[in-house]
């Protein structure tokens, strides 16, 4: 992407540093989406960018291989050592950007040692991290934490209005940072080159499989009586689904064939703390390009799709049936509501209008 030409910029910059910290290398979906996509932008508008993951591309593979308890211990120790390792790099950086936490389960040690090295520190983040999901014995301390390393930065970015809310109670220069998605790359397919087959699609983490699960009996019940293909991308279950269900690997280089060549986008969600917190790129993701959806009303994507108009909210199994065969059946529907989708992502949730909000939130840093 141009940006230069986006923001119709021809003047030269000063070269401003700014090193981040992410959870991830690009193949983190976090990172990718709240860090890797601007730095193109940023430096063709003076920045000079260097990421710092917790782990490489090849340790951070490993990771979501080896799921046991000794696989585990070993991933935390090499990222220990790759922080400690990292803490020798902070000196001539204008900018400190922390992606999430450094160090998770931890005390906040690193981003203390951070604070009282750099000149600016931003804290971004994009999922209810004050919350422990798996140990609510431990969200007291996540809190705690996390409070501690908003005390400590500059300025704080979050990915929607509950995590800007609970921010705004630790800092007072909060500002909110939608996903954003880059509608250069995620664009509709030509509807004339589209399979006859009906594909509803979820895309997500293994470890997010068990929302989809939650609306298992809906699709099995709604198979029976509608033809359609499941494409599940990204996690694949220990049984057989049926449904003629097809597991599909998360790949950079074919997600969005497979989104481009499915007809209807879910986001099935539990109604939680943890889900609150989430940020809807999924959703984003299946509206621009060009899919209808049917999401929980949970969070965010109560904010995204407006009943009717670019999308279905539905609150229970007898709602998510309905809309589902509403969809299926009717070819007009599916192509209204998804161009009205696309239109939003367009307007409100683009790389460039994201990007446009996120330079001059760092300008403006610098400069005070």
């Amino acid at each position: 992407m141009n940006f230069q030409m986006v923001f119709n910029q021809t003047v030269k910059f000063s070269v401003k540093k700014i090193l981040f910290f992410t959870q991830g290398p690009f193949e983190n979906a976090s990172s990718r989406v709240r860090v890797y996509q601007f730095l193109p932008g940023l430096e063709s508008y003076g920045y000079q960018c260097q990421v710092l993951p917790a782990l490489p591309e090849k340790e951070f593979h490993r990771y979501y291989l080896d799921s046991t308890f000794l696989g585990k211990c070993s991933f935390f120790g090499k990222m220990g050592l790759e922080r400690i390792k990292h803490l020798f790099q902070l000196g001539g950086y204008d900018i400190i950007f922390l992606q999430r936490e450094i160090f998770p389960c931890l005390p906040p040690f690193f981003e203390k040692i951070i604070s009282l090295k750099a000149k600016k520190v931003v804290f971004d983040f994009d999922d209810a991290i004050f919350f422990s999901k798996r140990k609510p014995w431990l969200s007291g301390f996540q809190e705690f934490k996390i409070r501690r390393i908003m005390g400590w930065s500059d300025l704080v970015l979050a990915g929607n209005e509950t995590l800007a809310s609970f921010a705004l109670d630790s800092h007072s220069n909060v500002h909110l940072l939608p996903s954003a998605v880059d509608t250069r790359r995620y664009v509709p397919l030509d509807k004339q080159v589209k399979s006859s087959e009906l594909v509803i699609v979820w895309m997500g983490s293994p470890s997010t499989l068990h929302y989809l699960e939650e609306i298992r009996p809906v699709l099995e019940e709604l198979s029976r009586e509608t033809p359609f293909q499941l494409r599940v991308i990204g996690a694949c279950p220990s049984s057989d689904w049926g449904m003629g269900a097809k597991f599909i690997p998360w790949d950079w280089k074919t997600e969005v064939q497979y989104l481009q060549t499915s007809d209807v986008g879910i986001m099935p969600l539990k109604d939680g703390l943890w889900e609150r917190g989430k940020c809807g790129y999924k959703l984003l993701q299946y509206m621009a390009c060009g899919l209808p959806v049917v999401a929980s009303p949970v969070g965010v994507n109560q904010e995204i799709v407006e009943e009717g108009v670019n999308g279905f909210l539905a609150k229970d199994e007898k709602e998510w049936k309905k809309k589902l065969i509403l969809l299926l059946k009717d070819a007009s529907l599916r192509k209204k509501l998804g161009e009205a989708g696309r239109k939003t992502v367009e307007e409100r949730y683009s790389l460039e209008q994201v990007f446009s909000c996120l330079l001059n939130l760092l300008n403006n840093l610098i400069e005070s």
